[in-house]
């Protein structure tokens, strides 16, 4: 599914650790900075080939892309969007304002599955 509608997209990822699938997350923003829709799928890895067709697949040529500047989000440039990248550095997630919609989506959508599947005990 290609989202058309939006110019401005906010990237995030998960990292691949154990019993974790690296995924991304984008989020689109209105021109009010609200967010309008979400998209978060899987990617064999963090590599630029992996965002380059997840971004084929999923982002409008064109759109701007805000990321934490990992270098493998230079694989949107190569799918046609505008990336601007933003360093984190060890700031705060506080301190980064550009991050704060896709932040609290993330961490509600944690909140939700964490409370709906509280009584689930897998063995690691």
């Amino acid at each position: 599914m290609t989202l058309t509608l939006a110019e401005n997209w906010l990237v995030a990822r998960q990292a691949g650790l154990e019993n974790k699938v690296p995924f991304v997350a984008a989020i689109s923003l209105s021109a009010e900075g609200r967010p309008l829709y979400i998209k978060m799928a899987p990617v064999p890895g963090f590599t630029r080939k992996a965002v380059f067709d997840w971004a084929t697949a999923d982002l409008a040529p064109g759109c701007i892309v805000t990321s934490d500047g990992l270098g493998c989000f230079a694989g949107v440039t190569d799918a046609g969007c505008q990336h601007r990248a933003i360093v984190a550095d060890g700031r705060k997630p506080k301190d980064l304002p550009e991050f704060n919609w896709i932040n609290t989506v993330l961490g509600n959508l944690k909140t939700s599955l964490g409370g709906a599947y509280h009584a689930f005990d897998f063995a690691k």
